[in-house]
């Protein structure tokens, strides 16, 4: 059962998606729009099983990219694609395509900490990203997949099962990005101070 504070996060992602996506559709050049809209889908994903959890990723993918290509060096969009890349690369059951998602996370991640030196959330995520293949062979051992050597998968498990039956083991292990995700998102959505007179 979701607790109160994830359903309030829920509610104000739902509505920030909505939003922002009414935004671009308005002005396909917004860049805040397409980056809220990226930050919302990225953390809506986390709420999502499945099928479901990587079309929300793609799209935040697809977000943060049109960013990019309205401003090339808006490392807020670098840094949250590093951010979406990693956690479709967990969520990649086939390992080399995952290893090749969590090296591109990497370069973005070195794009936005060159970028941005003194930001310690790029720093950490910067530092963090070598380890993501060795997280991924933990999330994907048998014994997390709940695969009982010698015997296979459980009736409806193993290595084809939904990531959903592992939440609590998976998010722990990408936490290290969502959380600090999350950190900037709500930054992002922060109302803007009026310009000084």
């Amino acid at each position: 059962m979701m607790q109160q504070e994830e359903m309030e996060r829920l509610i104000f992602f739902e509505t920030t998606r909505q939003e922002a996506k009414a935004k671009t559709q308005e002005n396909d050049k917004d860049i805040q729009a397409w980056l809220q809209l990226g930050g919302a889908l990225l953390e809506l994903a986390h709420f999502r099983r499945g099928t479901e959890a990587h079309e929300f990723l793609k799209d935040s993918i697809v977000a943060f990219e049109k960013v990019l290509q309205l401003d090339a060096n808006k490392h807020e969009a670098m840094w949250c694609l590093g951010n979406a890349l990693t956690s479709e690369g967990f969520l990649d059951i086939d390992r080399p395509s995952a290893l090749r998602k969590f090296e591109e996370a990497k370069q973005y991640f070195i794009r936005a900490a060159t970028a941005a030196p003194h930001n310690e959330h790029y720093q950490k995520s910067l530092s963090m990203a070598p380890k993501a293949p060795e997280i991924y062979d933990q999330v994907h051992s048998p014994e997390a997949q709940g695969i009982i050597p010698g015997m296979g998968a459980p009736p409806g498990g193993g290595a084809e099962m939904d990531m959903g039956a592992n939440d609590d083991f998976f998010w722990t292990c990408v936490g290290w990005g969502v959380l600090a995700a999350s950190l900037v998102t709500f930054a992002l959505y922060a109302p803007k101070p009026p310009p000084m007179a």
